[in-house]
């Protein structure tokens, strides 16, 4: 596939990438491809994801504030996108938090037929 980035890494998905999902909080290394591929070889177990926004929520190297409160400012950044029934918001894990300025991601995610 033109323009594709197998074993693409969390801290390498940039905005408009897309990839299948494997599963939940399993996005350490996915497989970026054109979303049109992507998009055809989804499934209701394996759903496509599109990222509308990468968001760096721990800029000033705070101290990790606790899950729930991650979780939330990952919603917060996640909000412009409400309007859409299938925005999930993916807050940093506590590594990417410290290590990676607390990246999150915003992503559209579709279940495939």
């Amino acid at each position: 596939v033109a323009g594709s980035r197998d074993g693409t890494s969390y801290r390498d998905i940039s905005e408009g990438d897309c990839f299948l999902l494997d599963g939940p909080g399993n996005l350490d290394s996915v497989d970026v491809g054109d979303c049109d591929d992507v998009l055809g070889d989804a499934v209701p177990t394996r759903p496509a994801a599109l990222v509308l926004r990468v968001v760096l929520l721990n800029p000033d190297d705070a101290e990790y504030p606790g899950d729930v409160a991650v979780d939330a400012l990952a919603d917060t950044a996640c909000a412009p996108f409400a309007d859409r029934a299938d925005v999930l918001a993916v807050a940093p894990s506590r590594y990417a938090w410290e290590y990676e300025s607390g990246r999150g991601l915003c992503l559209a995610v579709t279940g495939g037929a």
